[in-house]
């Protein structure tokens, strides 16, 4: 099965966002950028239908000035959905990777 039947993604206020899958991993590409001084933002993501029948883990990574694509945190979540919490400062870019347990 999909980890994703849908993928839907909304750019919001100087937010780039493209979300793919290969059936069996996901993958959501988040970016803040602006060429004004702004303060950071804190996203919520919405993350449904995933309909796995097993926990999924998600790996967030980072890339900004002080992180060359590092794993900065990791989670796992067990229903078919769930929202997560990021901190984005500007110029940031977080490469988040979804895939079962």
């Amino acid at each position: 099965a999909s980890l994703w039947t849908e993928i839907k993604t909304v750019d919001g206020d100087d937010i780039y966002s493209v979300a793919a899958t290969n059936g069996s991993e996901s993958a959501l590409l988040l970016t803040y950028f602006s060429d004004e001084d702004k303060e950071d933002k804190i996203l919520k993501l919405n993350f449904a239908k995933f309909n796995t029948g097993s926990p999924l883990k998600v790996e967030y990574y980072l890339l900004d000035g002080s992180h060359d694509l590092e794993l900065v945190r990791e989670e796992i979540f067990t229903a078919d959905c769930f929202s997560a919490y990021v901190r984005m400062p500007l110029h940031t870019t977080y490469l988040i990777k979804l895939s079962k347990v």
